[in-house]
C-alpha cells in the first residue's frame, strides 16, 4: 500500500479521536498491523489498547465453570498439578488406574527425569558386538 499524504493526514486525525487501531484499519481498509507500524514510523504518541467490558478484572471471578473432569482423568490432572520445575517426571502406574503418578524425585539439571529414570529411558552409545557366527570368506 502506497501511503499518501491525504491517507497519513487521516491516520493521524483518527489516531488522534482514540479510535482503535483495529477501528482505524476498518474505515481505512488496511490491516490492525498496517496502522500500527504506520503510526510508529510517523512518531505519533503510542497508547494501551483500550480495555473493554469483556476483558476480565484480575481477582473478580468470571462465573464460569469448568466441566469436571472424566473420572479417569483425575489421578492424572493431580499428579501434574503437583509436578515442581525440578520434579522427575516418569510416570507410574497407567493414567487410567488408581494411583497413577509420577516419580517426582529430583531431576537432572537441564532433564526431565531423575538420575535412576533417565538410565531406564535412555540407551547410551555401547561398542558394536562381534557376530556370533563364522566369518565368511572373501572372494
Amino acid at each position: 500500500m502506497i501511503w499518501t499524504q491525504r491517507r497519513m493526514d487521516e491516520l493521524r486525525n483518527l489516531w488522534n479521536t482514540k479510535l482503535s487501531a483495529s477501528q482505524i484499519g476498518k474505515r481505512m481498509g488496511i490491516s490492525k498491523g498496517s496502522v500500527i507500524s504506520k503510526v510508529h514510523r510517523m512518531g505519533l504518541k503510542s497508547r494501551r489498547a483500550p480495555v473493554t467490558a469483556s476483558k476480565k478484572v484480575r481477582g473478580q471471578p468470571t462465573g464460569h465453570r469448568h466441566a469436571p473432569l472424566p473420572k479417569m482423568w483425575r489421578g492424572v490432572y493431580e499428579a501434574v498439578m503437583g509436578l515442581q520445575s525440578d520434579s522427575c517426571r516418569y510416570p507410574i502406574g497407567e493414567p487410567d488406574q488408581e494411583g497413577f503418578r509420577f516419580c517426582m524425585g529430583l531431576a537432572i539439571k537441564g532433564g526431565v527425569y531423575c538420575h535412576e529414570h533417565k538410565t531406564l529411558c535412555w540407551e547410551t552409545s555401547k561398542p558394536p558386538t562381534l557376530w556370533a557366527g563364522k566369518r565368511r570368506k572373501s572372494g
